[in-house]
């Protein structure tokens, strides 16, 4: 995928070009092309543009988060432990970077578009989330609000019932 964008030696950021053909090409690709070898070379790229210590183009940097949470979203659920692991590995990053943001767009976008079941880990996906509900900026809020909705609309009533003590304290 990263050679479509012309893209063979990583040493500097991706372009807002290259992103935007990432995002796109991740949709196409991430479903239907599941090897270990070809999302560890992407995600390892994604993630050193997610955690760059300067975020300098904010357009580019979302159009790389939605690429890498659309392949987040496509690892098959035989690969579930990964997945948790990398998401894991994710909101570690995102609180370490102060970018809760990226977390959240992550989880939404990977609880709404994800085959897998994800009911055990919603909790934690959920506990995560609703650290920033009391953020003064209103759009991160409205963030956790998204991520929220995108974990509730997916898992059964009787587990939605479970999680109401969560979202009440």
């Amino acid at each position: 995928m990263l050679v479509l964008c012309d893209i063979t030696d990583k040493t500097a950021l991706f372009t807002i070009a290259q992103a935007r053909i990432i995002r796109a090409l991740a949709s196409t690709f991430a479903g239907k092309v599941f090897t270990k070898r070809f999302y560890y070379q992407v995600l390892v790229a994604l993630q050193e543009e997610l955690n760059a210590q300067v975020i300098d183009d904010t357009e580019r940097i979302q159009f790389v988060l939605m690429a890498y949470a659309e392949l987040i979203s496509h690892i098959p659920d035989f690969e579930a432990m990964q997945t948790n692991e990398e998401i894991t590995k994710f909101f570690e990053s995102c609180q370490q970077n102060k970018r809760p943001g990226f977390y959240l767009d992550l989880i939404a976008h990977y609880c709404k578009n994800t085959a897998s079941n994800f009911e055990k880990l919603a909790e934690t996906y959920l506990e995560n989330s609703l650290k920033y509900m009391n953020f003064p900026d209103e759009n991160l809020v409205a963030k956790v609000v998204v991520a929220m909705n995108a974990i509730m609309d997916r898992i059964p009533k009787e587990n939605q019932m479970l999680l109401v003590q969560l979202i009440r304290r």
